[in-house]
């Protein structure tokens, strides 16, 4: 057991990312052999459109759903490179649930790949030669702990944790795997950038900054044609631009601004997919103070889940009409408590002048918007859903990893 920890401490980077690459497989692939269900009906298999690559261009001037066995595609959301994903699969794959499971579980452990170099990136220069977990094994003063221990430990919480099984298992989510990877490559991109990068395969592009900024565009708008979700990335790359951009800060800027503009163009004016109020689900029907009344049990749902993930349910339309202790004041005061801890924690590290503020503040503003965005302030089509906590999850998990490193320091000084 010694050996086998001391060997994982001395791991490189590939073989960290090897062992995500084995241990995702390892653990879903059960999942390879499930069928459709639910969504996945009107979205693939009822769905004449994603039956062949003919149709990619209505894709983009229509939604998502099976209109009645015709070759176009009706509902209320904007999304068209998650029909584009299921017209490749189909086409060369056929009907075969098989392979949508199979590429829905590559992209989760790319994207958990992705977090752990985003983590590295954040976390690598903030870890002590000799770290508390050493004292795990008995030769402590031959180890020195790999500065990418803990990026991995963190990103394979990413990987495994059952709050993300919805996101991996269930086929109509490939919708939260795209705008996440798109996402995240154009983050690591920039960051790639921002360290200039000794990969071979980059050097080339990192000598063109305009090429950079292309690419980084291109990806963000990919983000959102696959769930407008995505449009959170483009306020965390805005946010790593303010923050730690070196050169050329106003015109990234000035240049990101218009990535709104070319998305509204392709939605309303090509695809006339327009924002439209209906009451489908409860959540819906319910007054704005209702949804007022749902939001702390809705973050609290979160919390929660993650901490104690039992229950876990694919459709959940429970609401709260009327304030009562355990349903309002109780998960109202947990949370207000976790965020009052996390601002508090924030402003701490400002007065202490510790250098890693900025990191924690942006992992902040990450949880908080990718929370905020699914508290019902607007309604939502389900009260709460595991995958929605895809994205606000790498920003607890950079908060934890900095919360680690700083009390990390203080037991390995004793």
């Amino acid at each position: 057991m010694d050996f086998f920890l001391e060997k994982i401490f001395k791991f490189d980077q590939k073989q960290y990312i090897l062992c995500l690459i084995l241990i995702g497989f390892l653990i879903f692939f059960p999942t390879f052999f499930n069928g459709f269900v639910w969504d996945d009906e009107e979205q693939i298999v009822n769905n004449q459109a994603v039956h062949s690559l003919a149709n990619l261009p209505s894709f983009f001037i229509g939604s998502t759903f099976n209109s009645g066995g015709n070759n176009s595609m009706e509902g209320l959301y904007y999304k068209p490179l998650m029909p584009t994903t299921f017209a490749f699969i189909y086409s060369i794959f056929g009907s075969s649930a098989f392979f949508f499971h199979l590429f829905q579980v590559i992209l989760h452990i790319l994207n958990s790949i992705l977090v752990f170099l985003t983590l590295q990136y954040f976390l690598e220069g903030n870890q002590e030669k000799k770290s508390f977990l050493i004292s795990l094994l008995p030769k402590q003063e031959s180890i020195k702990i790999n500065s990418m221990l803990f990026p991995f430990i963190l990103s394979l919480f990413f990987l495994l944790h059952p709050i993300n099984t919805e996101t991996v298992a269930y086929i109509s989510a490939y919708q939260d795997i795209l705008f996440f990877f798109f996402g995240i490559v154009a983050l690591v991109l920039l960051i790639k950038f921002e360290e200039k990068s000794n990969s071979r395969l980059l050097q080339k592009l990192y000598k063109n900054e305009t090429l950079v900024f292309f690419y980084t565009f291109l990806l963000l708008l990919l983000s959102i044609l696959s769930k407008e979700t995505g449009a959170l990335f483009w306020g965390i790359i805005l946010l790593f631009v303010v923050f730690y951009k070196k050169t050329s800060k106003f015109n990234w800027l000035a240049g990101l601004v218009f990535l709104p503009l070319v998305y509204a163009f392709l939605r309303f004016a090509i695809a006339k997919v327009y924002f439209v109020k209906h009451d489908l689900m409860p959540i819906m029907r319910i007054s704005f103070i209702q949804r007022l009344y749902t939001l702390p049990k809705v973050i609290f749902y979160y919390l929660k889940t993650l901490v104690f993930p039992k229950d876990l349910a694919i459709s959940q339309h429970w609401v709260i009409l009327q304030p009562d202790f355990l349903n309002f004041y109780l998960p109202l005061i947990i949370i207000l408590l976790f965020f009052f801890g996390l601002t508090l924690y924030l402003i701490h590290l400002i007065k202490q002048q510790d250098k890693n503020w900025k990191e924690f503040l942006f992992f902040y503003l990450w949880f908080l918007i990718g929370i905020i965005i699914h508290s019902q302030i607007i309604a939502l089509d389900m009260t709460v859903a595991e995958r929605w906590f895809y994205f606000p999850f790498v920003g607890l998990l950079g908060m934890l990893g900095l919360i680690i490193y700083k009390y990390q320091k203080k037991i390995t000084k004793k």
